[in-house]
This record gives structure tokens, C-alpha cells and sequence, in this order.
């Protein structure tokens, strides 16, 4: 019976180390996107509808909270500019058999760059680790 445990036990040793570590976090890059437009302004434009619609998004409804982190549309140079955003989601519920408030947080980068009427669209999605939070009396 030991030697069946030990056998046991090194097999199980064995899957956990081809496996690698455990992630707390993960994040996927989405594949990079190219749009010819009719000028410059139309690509500005692109960008500064992003920004809105992303602005738009920002509160808090239903147990999720979302954040949106930027610094708007940046005009770089004649003919370029830019616009950066992370878009925080945290979904919170109670968990009665913890007593506690239980978060996960996800988040969406976007980077929008037009060189003259080409708009080059960048990204991905990710999350982190749950927190946990102690109810207040």
C-alpha cells in the first residue's frame, strides 16, 4: 500500500511539474487591424467616436464597475494621432458562505493610431485574480 502511495504521489508530482506554475492572470492579444480611410480627418474622426463610445461606457450598473482609463485622442504630428484606452470591468457579488464581497476584474486595451488615412487598430483582453473583500457592519 506504501509503495502503491508513493507511486501515486510521484505521478502526481510528475503532472504538476510538466504543467508549469498556476497563473493568477491572463491576457490575449487581439490580431492587429488595418483600415485604408477616404483622409486623415475620417481617421481622426474613427478615433475621437472611440473615445466617446468608451467614455460612454464608464460607471457603475447591476454590480459591475467600469472604469475607463485614457488620455483621449493626441494629435502627435501633421498627419498622426492617437488614442490609448484600458476599459476596467469589476463584477462584484456576495458569497454568504465566505461572508465576504467576491470581485473579478477583467480589462480591454486599445490602441488606435492613424498615420495619415490609415487607421492601425491594436489590443487585447485580460484579467487578474479575484479580491476579496469583508462586509462592513
Amino acid at each position: 500500500m506504501a509503495r502503491q502511495m508513493a507511486r501515486l504521489s510521484a505521478a502526481v508530482l510528475s503532472v504538476f511539474l510538466a504543467t508549469g506554475p498556476v497563473q493568477a492572470d491572463d491576457y490575449i492579444e487581439w490580431p492587429e487591424v488595418r483600415t485604408d480611410l477616404p483622409s486623415f480627418e475620417a481617421c481622426l474622426a474613427r478615433l475621437e467616436e472611440r473615445a466617446a463610445a468608451d467614455a460612454a461606457k464608464a460607471g457603475e450598473r447591476d454590480g459591475l464597475l467600469i472604469e475607463v482609463l485614457g488620455s483621449g485622442v493626441i494629435r502627435e504630428r501633421n498627419g498622426s494621432a492617437r488614442y490609448e484606452a484600458t476599459l476596467w470591468y469589476h463584477a462584484a457579488k456576495f458569497d454568504a458562505e465566505r461572508g465576504q464581497t467576491v470581485t473579478a476584474h477583467s480589462y480591454e486595451d486599445y490602441v488606435l493610431i492613424c498615420d495619415g488615412a490609415v487607421l492601425t487598430e491594436n489590443g487585447g483582453q485580460g484579467f487578474t485574480i479575484e479580491t476579496f473583500e469583508p462586509l462592513v457592519d
